[in-house]
C-alpha cells in the first residue's frame, strides 16, 4: 500500500532490483564488457547483508518491523514475497557464477552471499522446496560430473557452493557469523 511505497527500504530495496534487471539485459544482449565487476560485486554485498537482516528476520516484541518489509521479506500464511525474493538471488547467483568466473571478489562475494542464506537455518529450509536452489543443486552436480560443455568454476568456488548446498541440507553453519 502507501507505506510500502513509503519505506526507504523497500524503495532501496525496488531501485537496486531494477538496477539488477538492467544488468541481466546487459547480459542477455552479450554486452557484459559495459558492466563493472566492481558494480557486481557491490550489488552482491547489499543482497547479502539485505538477507542476512531482513530475509525471514526473527520477530520479537521489541523490534517490530513495517507492515511493507514483512509482506516483502516475512513468512506469513501466504508465504510473504520470500519465496520469489530467494528465487531471484539464487538465480542472479547462479548467473554472476557463470559470467564472472575470472572476477575473484565477485565470485568469493557471491559465494558468501549463498552460504549466508545457507547458514540460516530458517532460511535453508525454503531453500530446499526452491525451484532456483534445486537449479542450483544441479548446475553443481554437472560441475563435479565435469560434463563436457559446462564451464567449470574455479576450485575454490565450486567448494565454497557446495559447502552452501550442504549447510542448506544440514542446517549447519557455513560461515563463522550467521544464524
Amino acid at each position: 500500500g502507501a507505506r510500502g511505497v513509503e519505506d526507504p527500504v523497500v524503495l532501496l530495496t525496488n531501485q537496486i532490483v531494477e538496477t539488477i534487471k538492467v544488468l541481466d539485459a546487459c547480459k542477455e544482449a552479450n554486452h557484459t564488457h559495459l558492466v563493472s565487476p566492481m558494480l557486481i560485486e557491490t550489488l552482491v554485498n547489499f543482497l547479502t547483508r539485505l538477507s542476512q537482516t531482513y530475509l525471514l528476520p526473527q520477530v520479537s516484541e521489541k523490534h517490530e518491523l513495517s507492515p511493507s518489509l514483512t509482506a516483502l521479506f516475512g513468512a506469513s500464511a501466504s508465504g510473504g514475497g520470500v519465496e520469489g525474493v530467494l528465487s531471484f538471488i539464487v538465480e542472479r547467483a547462479m548467473g554472476w557464477l557463470n559470467v564472472w568466473t575470472s572476477e575473484e571478489t565477485v565470485m568469493s562475494a557471491t559465494i558468501q552471499l549463498l552460504l549466508s542464506l545457507a547458514s540460516r537455518k530458517v532460511v535453508a529450509t525454503m531453500l530446499l522446496s526452491n525451484g532456483a536452489w534445486v537449479q542450483f543443486s544441479r548446475s553443481l552436480s554437472m560441475q563435479l560430473s565435469r560434463d563436457a560443455g559446462v564451464r567449470l568454476l574455479p576450485a575454490s568456488t565450486l567448494s565454497g557452493a557446495m559447502q552452501a548446498l550442504c549447510a542448506s541440507i544440514s542446517g549447519v553453519p557455513g560461515g563463522d557469523d550467521q544464524r
